[in-house]
C-alpha cells in the first residue's frame, strides 16, 4: 500500500478525482507515496505519484458510460464536442513541476517527471491515439503503468532514482 501524504489537507474534487486517489493509495507499492489535490505555483494538480523512478502528475478525467471519447494528439472529443488534449496541459506542468524542483534541488535535475491522465473507468467508446497511449490510460492500467519504469520513462532517458523527501522537501510537502 503506498503512503498518502495530504499535509495540506487537499480533497479530491469529485467522485473521479476520489476513486483514483483510494486506488493508487491501495494498489501501489509501499515505496510510492500519493499527493492528491495540490496546487503548486497556481496550476492545479489532481494528484502526484513519487515513484522510486518517476515523479508523475495525475489528470483525472471522467466519463459518464455512454459517452463516445477520443484522445489525439492534436484534439480531444467528447461525442461531438472538442475540447483541449488534457496531455498537453499536462505535459506543460510536468515541465514547470521538474523547472522547480531544479531550482530547489540541483541534484533533481536527473529525475522523470511526466503526466498521466487517468479515467475511473473507460466510457463504452473509447479511442486513444497511438501518438498519446503513453499518456492516458484508464485507471485499471495505472497501476501496472506506473510500476514498470519502462512505460513511464522515455526511452533512451537514463533517469535517476527519486529520493521520496529531496522531491517532497523540493514540492513544500515535507513535514
Amino acid at each position: 500500500m503506498a503512503r498518502l501524504h495530504n499535509p495540506h489537507h487537499g480533497e479530491p474534487v469529485n467522485v473521479g478525482e476520489q476513486t483514483v486517489v483510494d486506488r493508487l493509495v491501495t494498489e501501489l507499492p509501499d515505496d510510492y507515496v500519493v499527493i492528491p489535490s495540490v496546487e503548486i505555483d497556481d496550476m492545479e494538480i489532481d494528484a502526484i505519484v513519487v515513484a522510486p523512478h518517476a515523479v508523475i502528475l495525475v489528470e483525472v478525467k471522467s466519463f459518464i458510460p455512454m459517452r463516445r471519447v477520443i484522445f489525439d494528439e492534436h484534439e480531444h472529443r467528447v461525442d461531438s464536442e472538442v475540447r483541449r488534449p488534457p496531455q498537453r496541459g499536462l505535459s506543460k506542468k510536468a515541465k514547470l513541476i521538474k523547472s522547480r524542483l531544479v531550482r530547489r534541488q540541483p541534484n533533481l535535475r536527473g529525475i522523470w517527471v511526466s503526466g498521466q491522465v487517468v479515467m475511473p473507468q473507460a466510457p463504452n467508446f473509447l479511442e486513444i491515439a497511438s501518438e498519446v497511449e503513453h499518456l492516458v490510460c484508464v485507471l485499471d492500467d495505472a497501476i501496472e503503468r506506473f510500476t514498470q519504469p519502462e512505460l513511464i520513462i522515455r526511452e533512451g532517458f537514463d533517469a535517476d532514482w527519486v529520493d521520496e523527501d529531496v522531491v517532497l522537501g523540493a514540492l513544500g510537502f515535507l513535514t
